[in-house]
């Protein structure tokens, strides 16, 4: 007689032995209706074109990593940080650089270049309710700064957050930067940057710094996350 074999894991077998009804199978459970529960979305209409690519520099180089940025104010103005690096490559690279477009992204100006000097990229970006354009970056000393402008792009100012720990390679990186832009908030205007520590007593943490003057200066670094590796 015809024996099922229960020491092979194969789902093929199991099906073959199912279907010749030496097994019993899980029976047909059809799923329960669905129940209506959340609110109706409605749409006011869909893009029917593509939207055209439109190049932000016709410099010869690499714009990588891009971050971007709408107005809060005025839809209109948006602004652009990417790793820039010169091409054909000479071994250097801008770090982020500042771009900017006043014409809902049709054209484009700015930099190519680091807003405050070079800097070593990773860029981030964002705007106040007050029209601070600001761009944040590791630094050339391998800490973290931030740039910010008053005259939307024309010039910019560089703030330090945080340095990097002492020691070759040791760097704050995978950095990310928000801000509080919600008129009901206490917190609003607020700036927030976090990273990665590579490096030093605080390695593979995530570090954290905030202002509350629109960038002017930032408060001493907390390491949020003192019980778990992060790196």
């Amino acid at each position: 007689k015809y024996q099922v074999d229960t020491r092979i894991d194969n789902m093929g077998y199991w099906r073959k032995m199912a279907s010749a009804g030496l097994v019993p199978v899980a029976p047909l459970a059809p799923a329960p209706a669905p129940v209506y529960k959340s609110s109706k979305i409605v749409a006011r209409g869909m893009a029917i074109t593509n939207s055209p690519d439109v190049p932000v520099t016709t410099t010869n180089s690499t714009q990588s990593e891009n971050s971007i940025f709408v107005s809060p104010d005025d839809a209109a103005k948006v602004l652009n940080s990417n790793n820039s690096t010169p091409q054909p490559s000479t071994g250097t690279v801008y770090g982020a650089d500042a771009l900017y477009s006043s014409d809902t992204a049709v054209t484009w100006e700015g930099t190519i270049q680091g807003p405050a000097g070079g800097n070593s990229g990773d860029p981030t970006t964002f705007i106040n309710d007050n029209g601070r354009w600001f761009v944040g970056y590791i630094n050339s000393q391998s800490g973290q700064s931030v740039a910010y402008s008053d005259d939307e792009g024309a010039t910019w100012t560089a703030k330090v957050v945080a340095n990097s720990p002492s020691g070759f390679g040791n760097m704050l990186d995978k950095n990310h930067m928000w801000i509080d832009n919600s008129p009901t908030s206490n917190y609003n205007g607020n700036l927030y940057n976090a990273w990665t520590t590579f490096g030093g007593p605080n390695e593979n943490e995530i570090g954290l710094s905030y202002s509350d003057d629109a960038g002017l200066s930032w408060k001493p670094v907390v390491h949020i996350c003192s019980a778990v590796n992060a790196g």
